[in-house]
């Protein structure tokens, strides 16, 4: 039984963020991942200077298309922010 294929369209504000898919380099935001499998994947952005996105997205199966939007804060932000709480 074949399995069943969805797409990925990712993009990372600011662009340029390098991509990782179940911990495999797959490129460079903007980017669309084709032919991805049904289930939960782990999508991770990072670029120099930002603190690294990580989020857990379910992929239904055949015909889903999801656009994500990654948005990176500075590294000196997300630190304060991390400080503070």
């Amino acid at each position: 039984v074949p399995t069943a294929l969805a797409e990925l369209v990712v993009q990372s504000e600011p662009t340029g963020a390098a991509l990782t898919l179940d911990g495999k380099a797959v490129g460079t935001a903007p980017l669309t991942l084709r032919a991805v499998e049904e289930g939960e994947h782990l999508l991770e952005a990072s670029l120099d200077g930002h603190a690294a996105v990580k989020r857990v997205v379910k992929v239904a199966g055949a015909g889903d298309r999801q656009l994500l939007v990654l948005v990176m804060q500075p590294a000196a932000l997300a630190m304060a922010k991390t400080a503070s709480i």
